[in-house]
């Protein structure tokens, strides 16, 4: 199973568009995997899912 998320796929994750995920979630999750890759953790992401939903958001 993978752990990581690159960024063409994580706003599809979130259940989210580009530009949202990009303004809201992108800069707190980041992950580096090296000068020119960012990922993002799936626990990461999992976590953010569970924050956004408790607060009561879609």
């Amino acid at each position: 199973m993978k752990r990581l998320i690159r960024l063409r796929d994580a706003p599809v994750y979130l259940d989210r568009d580009e530009n949202c995920f990009n303004s809201e979630m992108r800069s707190p999750l980041i992950e580096k995997l090296d000068d020119q890759s960012i990922a993002f953790g799936k626990l990461n992401l999992n976590a953010w899912i569970n924050h956004y939903s408790l607060r009561g958001n879609p």
